[in-house]
């Protein structure tokens, strides 16, 4: 009798700790997914800026940036891959806009030709669709 009710209490016990346990941890998992919210806002918000006038090569930079800093985030790189690395990691995964992305982007940047305001419109609006695409789960 006397061990029914002692396995009582450590059961009830043992219960409300893993109640108290399981809410701390969802509000732990809700704060880190409010952070990752306010970073896509972040970005999103970014891009906009970007595309509100018609944008040029300073632009291109500023994009360059943003994209950098999302893949580096997203992806938990530890250390900055070129574009053409992250290129080819992202086609292992079978990530193609990103893949895409990171080629054009790269050939954009790197191609020394002065580079069409509509070109670096369509590379932004690309990698809008990237961004909008990391919020789908």
């Amino acid at each position: 009798m006397i061990w029914t009710i002692i396995f009582s209490v450590v059961l009830i016990a043992a219960l409300i700790y893993l109640i108290f346990f399981l809410k701390n941890k969802n509000k732990v998992l809700d704060e880190e997914l409010e952070k990752r919210k306010q970073r896509i806002i972040y970005y999103r918000d970014s891009l906009e800026k970007l595309n509100e006038k018609n944008p040029g090569q300073e632009d291109l930079e500023a994009l360059n940036k943003i994209a950098r800093d999302f893949f580096n985030e997203k992806f938990e790189l530890k250390y900055s891959l070129t574009y053409l690395e992250l290129a080819e990691e992202f086609s292992k995964k079978n990530m193609k806009n990103e893949a895409e992305f990171c080629k054009e982007i790269s050939n954009m940047i790197f191609s020394g030709k002065k580079i069409k305001p509509e070109k670096v419109k369509e590379i932004i609006e690309e990698f809008e669709n990237i961004i909008h695409s990391s919020l789908e789960i």
